[in-house]
């Protein structure tokens, strides 16, 4: 059961976090359009920031790290 719990906590802290980038960044790029390729910010690149906040995250509060 408490791993259950921990894994849904982890979920929803990784679409929380994913969910505010994004916003951050339709506030921060609203109207300019830049090339995703280019700049490297793409969708996994996003994506694998989010895995490492998370994973920084469940260290920092599960292993005092």
């Amino acid at each position: 059961m408490r791993r259950v719990v921990i894994t849904a906590v982890a979920v929803l802290m990784t679409f929380s976090i994913f969910a505010a980038d994004n916003a951050e960044a339709g506030r921060r790029d609203r109207g300019q359009r830049v090339s995703q390729r280019s700049s490297g910010n793409g969708f996994f690149a996003n994506l694998m920031e989010v895995e490492r906040k998370k994973n920084a995250w469940l260290r920092a509060t599960f292993l005092g790290r």
